[in-house]
């Protein structure tokens, strides 16, 4: 069955890659996404549909990503933004914990992946003005949709930082920031069916969100889904996987936590670091029992229970 779909962006031009190359509905993934920044290292001078024909034709594994920005500031879109794309790789030593936080073994199923056009085997040709147009227009439209705060806008290194170094090279990813901030302080606000009477925001559950996380809630992209599990409670340290990180308040959400201390301010708490401190201190208690169990065993033998 032939891979179709209705572009996402109205600007891009579809050129769907074979069915078997996408992750179909993201293989159940429902957290919050991410858009990762590429650059194609293809000597040549090579156009947004070049690239994409050879994402179509490959056949040495799978190769894909969501859209292509030529240097001509034309848009191409290989995958639908409803499923993952194989273009980020698998994570190499040294990646940015962030990518542990997500939960997912494979980086491809939460992100939204964007390749620019750079003829230079290191990446290091500046954009064209109609391509860095493009580019800002399209990520700035697609954090807009799919609630995508400043900080989960990545460079393919911060996956592979020793496998793609060097990716995307040479863009503007500070400029490209500030617009999409421009972009997201228009639909930052109230989440849907949540209540705010100027000093506490309500979740439709009843939970609370007050002072300084209230403020990162209502200035940020925040999905109405992503509600509080609890109120906010003091914590020493903040983060189990991180006892540098002194005291602090914290209060934790469907999607996230977010984390205050006094020198930080308010920030996303890495979960992923935490999960796994949980389950290192999980797997430590069962060994604990086990050897308990043992134990109980042996001296039920040898009185002879």
């Amino acid at each position: 069955m032939a891979y179709n779909f209705v572009a996402d962006y109205p600007r891009a031009k579809v050129m769907a890659v074979p069915d078997a190359w996408p992750f179909p509905n993201r293989s159940g993934y429902t957290g919050p996404l991410s858009v990762v920044v590429h650059k194609t290292a293809s000597p040549g001078n090579p156009s947004a549909e070049d690239i994409a024909h050879f994402f179509q034709h490959d056949t040495t594994g799978m190769k894909s990503v969501h859209y292509i920005v030529g240097r001509d500031g034309e848009i191409v879109q290989c995958v639908s933004e409803k499923d993952g794309a194989g273009g980020n790789g698998i994570l190499d030593p040294g990646h940015d914990s962030f990518w542990d936080y997500t939960g997912v073994s494979d980086p491809n199923l939460c992100t939204i992946s964007i390749e620019h056009v750079d003829s230079d085997p290191n990446n290091g040709t500046p954009v064209t003005d109609a391509q860095k147009a493009a580019s800002f227009a399209l990520i700035g439209d697609i954090c807009k949709r799919h609630y995508i705060p400043l900080e989960r806008i990545f460079e393919h290194r911060s996956l592979q930082p020793i496998n793609r170094a060097r990716c995307p090279g040479n863009y503007p990813m500070d400029e490209l920031r500030r617009h999409v901030a421009t972009v997201l302080a228009e639909v930052a606000g109230i989440p849907q069916g949540w209540s705010d009477d100027g000093t506490i925001l309500t979740d439709p559950n009843g939970h609370k969100v007050v002072q300084g996380f209230r403020a990162y809630v209502l200035n940020n992209p925040w999905k109405a889904e992503n509600v509080p599990i609890g109120e906010a409670y003091d914590a020493n340290p903040i983060e189990q996987s991180n006892p540098q990180s002194g005291a602090g308040t914290r209060q934790d959400f469907r999607y996230a936590s977010l984390g205050q201390t006094q020198q930080l301010g308010v920030y996303l708490i890495p979960l992923g670091d935490e999960l796994n401190w949980y389950k290192d201190v999980l797997a430590k208690v069962k060994n604990d029992v086990l050897t308990v169990q043992r134990a109980v065993a042996t001296l039920a033998q040898d009185v002879g229970l």
